[in-house]
């Protein structure tokens, strides 16, 4: 981000060099120019350190800057490559357009355990916390948070996945993901939990017409689902009570529906002379019948 390079060297300060259990690094950064230069220590490309910031007033001058970092105990193993890097930041800190999506029903009503994504979009996300809590408490650990990802618009994202248990979101345990750029104090939250009051969807089957089964076109089959909420749902069709693959029916997206909740749509297209062949059943999946 610096458009001249700084020189940056990371070494053992050599007070402390003398101590063979010393765990004290030293980043001296030189060649820096005026504006707002900020450090942050990394243990095998994690962050360790908070960002060390200065703000270097207009000059033609060039800046030196040396800061030291203890490494926490659960770093100090063989083996751990540290990186200090330098950063420019604009005067005003980013705010990112992030978002928290919960568990999806199939995972909520067959397994134990289900992730929560909170997922951050912008520029230099690396420069971006992300904490969760657990009902105000932050939890151990913390979630699993992933490498950034350079996307072909110039955009980056990165998320944190948070294991939880599914008996805690079903006792509608309040989840919190904060996201916070490193040289600020302001903390943007978005927060989940589980429905208290979900709304059972009502499903109809509109049979084809008598001109469709009547032509020698696919005939369709029509299933209508409104009133649900949350939004979160799942729809299947089986024959004779097996399920057909997903590609003999599409799916619409669920839309606001104008009596509250959702609605959508699912359609089954069928040869008309295989109407007859049996029992045709549009099965959905809702929070409410978890």
């Amino acid at each position: 981000d610096i458009k001249k390079d700084p020189v940056v060297v990371i070494r053992r300060p050599f007070v402390k060099s003398m101590q063979a259990a010393s765990a004290v690094l030293e980043c001296v950064v030189n060649g820096l120019p005026s504006g707002e230069v900020c450090i942050i220590f990394q243990s095998d490309d994690i962050s360790v350190s908070g960002l060390n910031c200065v703000d270097w007033a207009p000059s033609e001058n060039i800046w030196s800057l040396v800061t030291h970092f203890t490494i926490p105990s659960e770093h100090q193993n063989n083996g751990k490559t540290f990186t200090c890097t330098v950063h420019r930041l604009s005067k005003s800190c980013q705010r990112a357009e992030f978002y928290l999506v919960g568990p999806s029903l199939s995972s909520v009503r067959s397994d134990t355990s289900v992730y929560l994504t909170c997922l951050v979009v912008g520029q230099s996300v690396k420069l971006f916390s992300i904490q969760w809590k657990v009902n105000g408490i932050v939890p151990n650990p913390n979630g699993h948070e992933q490498e950034p990802r350079v996307h072909d618009n110039g955009t980056e994202s990165k998320e944190s996945i948070l294991k939880v248990l599914v008996t805690d979101w079903n006792a509608y345990a309040l989840f919190t993901c904060e996201v916070k750029h490193l040289c600020s104090d302001y903390t943007q939250e978005k927060r989940i939990s589980k429905i208290r009051d979900p709304k059972q969807p009502t499903v109809r089957i509109l049979r084809p017409s008598d001109s469709d089964l009547s032509g020698l076109q696919n005939a369709c089959l029509l299933c209508l689902i409104t009133g649900f909420f949350p939004s979160d749902i799942s729809v299947q069709w089986l024959l004779n009570e097996t399920q057909l693959d997903a590609s003999q029916f599409t799916n619409s997206p669920v839309a606001t529906h104008t009596s509250g909740g959702f609605s959508m749509h699912s359609a089954l297209m069928l040869p008309a002379s295989e109407w007859k062949d049996g029992t045709f059943s549009c099965v959905v999946s809702h929070e409410l019948y978890l």
